[in-house]
């Protein structure tokens, strides 16, 4: 699920990283999970990234999002989710991600980080 948020927020900014802008704003990331008929959002996104188009090697991301906005569409669904079991919203209340790897490959850029 995470990879999938990632992904797809990831995704989302590469077109303004590439055209040089410096200020990136966004307020809800989609998703969808494969394996059930399940969607949602996730918002509150922070991301602090540095894109190097020369050297993707000097490249990093940083990113979170918080755990009270996320919705699914089904209100116990969501509190289940943010609740101890799963994301323990108390303890942890945002989701974050920092890249260790940015690699330019065939298949196109990959970001291996920490979430």
């Amino acid at each position: 699920m995470f990879r999938r948020i990632i992904s797809i927020a990831f995704i989302s900014l590469l077109p303004a990283i590439a055209f040089g802008q410096s200020e990136l704003a966004m307020n809800e990331i989609n998703f969808v999970f494969e394996y059930k008929d399940v969607a949602g959002t996730v918002a509150d996104f922070r991301s602090s990234s540095k894109v190097d188009i020369g050297n993707l090697s000097n490249s990093y991301f940083e990113g979170s999002v918080g755990v009270g906005s996320l919705k699914t569409g089904n209100f116990l669904r969501d509190w289940a989710l943010k609740g101890r079991k799963y994301f323990n919203e108390d303890e942890h209340p945002r989701i974050q991600f920092r890249s260790t790897k940015v690699l330019d490959t065939d298949e196109g850029i990959r970001v291996d980080g920490l979430l």
